[in-house]
Order: C-alpha cells, then structure tokens, then sequence
C-alpha cells in the first residue's frame, strides 16, 4: 500500500457506488504487483436505501477491512481499494496466495458467524480490476476535488443541504472561442456572469457561470462533471467553483 488514497463516489443510472482506492500504487502495480487477485465480498445486514452500511453496522464492517488489510500486508499481498454499493462491499488484494488460502482465512474471521463474507481468487493479469474498477476516471477526479472543496465548507460548519449560488471558473483561449460553450450553458440553467468573466493576466479568457444548487453530493457533482465535459468538447478547460457559506442558525 502507499499513502496515497482516495475516497469518491461513482453515480450510475440507477444507483451510486463509493470507491476507495490505492491511487499511488498506480505507478508500480504494472511491474511489481501480483496478477492473480483476491476478491473478498462483505454483504450487509442492514443496508441503507442507498446501499450503504447502516450506521450500526460501521465498527463491525471496518473491523473486517481491517483484518483483512492486515492480513493481506502479513502475506505480502497487496490491498489496492475496495467498492461499496447495493448492499455490499468488495474488496480486492493482489495476491500471491491461492483461493484456499482465503477461504480458509474468512471462514476463520470472528464475523463470519454474523456476516456473509466470500473469497474468491481469479486472473487478473493486466490488472483490468484496479484499471478498469478502482483507479479514477477523469469524472472521479472531478468528483474528488469537489469532495476536497466540500470537506473544507464543513470544517467550517457550512450546511450543505441549504442551497444556494455557486460559481463556476472555465477558461478559453480566445473570448470568441467561448461563445459556443456559453451559449450552452445559458440555454441548459446556468446564468452567464457577463460583469464577472474577463480576460486573465496569463491573456485567456475567464467564464463565469453560476447555478443555483447545494453541495450535496448527488446535487454539485453531476453540475461539475457536465461542466467540465462540456468545457472540453468546446475547446476550455473547467477550473473549479466557489460558494459563499451558508451555516444553520442554532437553536436558542
């Protein structure tokens, strides 16, 4: 494992998935990692409607990863991320150990009387998981600097369930270049900020759009990740956004 990791959701038409991945093992796992993986199934007992664990269920399900994070570290295999979604959660290990091995080591688990829990052990020789599966898209990694940017108005006690204005930045080269992509925006619920958008020192061209939404999750990424889509197709590049902070009043 290496330090660095992230956490990101990923939105498919019918329900969302949470991602945690080993980001830095990109750079080894081609040349250095195992190509047969290990895929260790959690399904829950109480999964939330969303297909989370319930809270109740929190220590018990990071006890298991735990476990298992140690004992893949002890048999130097390597953990790289787990998904979790419609009720479940898989992990995965590259590993140099065969299915029996794992078996064995899940029947063994103090969960494993409570939970279902499952190992199986394939060929991954491309290591088509993690690529395919684990490592960000271009969209993920939009979805994590929002992630970054939300964790930060929390810090700061910001509700973010109010709504409220947020602005966006979109960069061009050229002011007549980002017309299209204006008039885009524009036609699709985003106000053009004219005042605010204006050529940088750097000599490129600044949009300022705004939308009226919240910071959850389901509401500010899907509004950044077609933002930043739309900004490639035109020619731009999307920059991120900006939110004044909206704290709920106490009770007195």
């Amino acid at each position: 494992m290496t330090d660095y990791w992230e956490i990101f959701p990923r939105f498919f038409d019918t329900h969302q998935a949470f991602i945690f991945a080993d980001i830095g093992i990109s750079e080894v796992i081609d040349t250095h990692l195992s190509q047969t993986l290990a895929t260790i199934n959690v399904t829950f007992k109480y999964p939330s409607p969303t297909g989370m664990p319930h809270p109740d269920e929190y220590d018990t399900i990071r006890m298991i990863e735990e476990q298992i994070e140690a004992f893949s570290e002890n048999n130097n295999d390597h953990y790289v991320g787990r998904i979790t979604n419609d009720g479940q959660r898989d992990l995965y290990i590259y590993t140099n150990n065969p299915q029996q091995h794992w078996q064995d080591f899940v029947a063994k688990l103090p969960e494993a009387s409570s939970y279902t829990i499952t190992a199986k052990v394939t060929d991954d020789s491309q290591h088509a998981t993690y690529w395919d599966k684990l490592y960000p898209t271009s969209e993920d990694f939009r979805a994590i600097a929002d992630l970054h940017l939300i964790r930060l108005t929390q810090e700061e006690n910001d509700d973010n369930s109010q709504p409220r204005n947020i602005d966006h930045f979109i960069y061009f080269n050229k002011q007549l270049e980002a017309q299209p992509f204006i008039d885009w925006a524009t036609r699709n619920n985003f106000t053009h900020l004219h005042s605010e958008s204006h050529i940088t020192d750097e000599n490129q061209y600044c949009v300022r759009l705004a939308h009226r939404g919240t910071l959850e999750l389901s509401d500010i990424i899907p509004h950044t990740i077609t933002l930043s889509n739309q900004a490639e197709i035109h020619g731009g590049i999307y920059d991120g956004w900006e939110t004044e902070l909206v704290n709920t009043p106490s009770i007195t």
